[in-house]
C-alpha cells in the first residue's frame, strides 16, 4: 500500500467508459457479471457513494428510453414523473405502516421550470409534445399526495448517485447522506 495513489472519489468527473467488442468468451463474462452483481449490492446496501460509478459496469445491458427530451425543464419534469411513481408506491407502504400519519412525501427538483409544469395542470404551449403518461404527475400533486419543492442543484445530495463529481463535492455529499468512510478521513 505504499506506492498505491489514493483517490477523492470513486470516478473522476466526466468519465466515460468505452464498450470492448473483442470480448465476447463467456469464460470472461461470467465472473465480470459476479463481480458487477457483488458491486451492485455493495452500492445499494453500503456504500452509495459508488453507485454511479458502479453503474457504468452494467451500463451497457440497459435499454434506451422511450421518448427523447427535448430541452432540461422536460428531462426534469420526466423524471419528476418517475419519482412520483415510486412516491406514490412509497406512500401507500407508509400509510399501511402507520395510518394516523399524512404520509406527504416531497419531491425535490432543480429545475423550477418542470415543478411550474407539474403543479399548474393549463395547457402549455411549449409542453404540448409531453407523452400523456407523464402528465399524471399534476393529478398526485393536487391530490396532496406529493409536494414538489425546488432545491438548487449545489444542494442536491443526489448528485453522488448520477455523476462524478470533483473530491469536494464527493465529500459533501459523502456527509449529507450521512455516510462515512474510511478513505475519506485520509485524503
Amino acid at each position: 500500500m505504499i506506492d498505491s495513489k489514493p483517490v477523492t472519489t470513486p470516478i473522476s468527473q466526466g468519465a466515460k467508459l468505452a464498450r470492448n467488442e473483442a470480448i465476447d468468451s463467456t469464460r470472461v463474462k461470467e465472473p465480470y457479471r459476479e463481480l458487477v452483481g457483488a458491486l451492485m449490492y455493495l452500492s445499494v446496501c453500503t456504500r452509495p457513494d459508488i453507485a454511479h460509478a458502479t453503474s457504468y459496469l452494467s451500463q451497457f445491458n440497459n435499454c434506451h428510453q422511450r421518448t427523447v427530451a427535448l430541452s432540461s425543464m422536460e428531462a426534469e419534469y420526466m423524471a419528476i414523473s418517475d419519482a412520483t411513481k415510486e412516491a406514490v408506491h412509497l406512500r401507500s407502504f407508509i400509510l399501511e405502516l402507520s395510518p394516523g400519519s399524512n404520509g406527504k412525501i416531497t419531491l425535490y427538483s432543480d429545475n423550477i421550470g418542470a415543478i411550474k409544469l407539474a403543479e399548474n395542470p393549463v395547457f402549455h404551449n411549449r409542453s404540448k409534445h409531453i407523452d400523456v403518461r407523464h402528465h399524471f404527475v399534476r393529478g398526485i400533486v393536487d391530490n396532496g399526495e406529493i409536494e414538489l419543492s425546488y432545491k438548487s442543484t449545489e444542494d442536491m445530495a443526489a448528485d453522488i448517485l448520477t455523476k462524478g463529481l470533483p473530491g469536494p463535492k464527493h465529500r459533501t455529499c459523502v456527509k449529507s447522506l450521512d455516510l462515512s468512510c474510511d478513505y475519506m478521513r485520509t485524503n
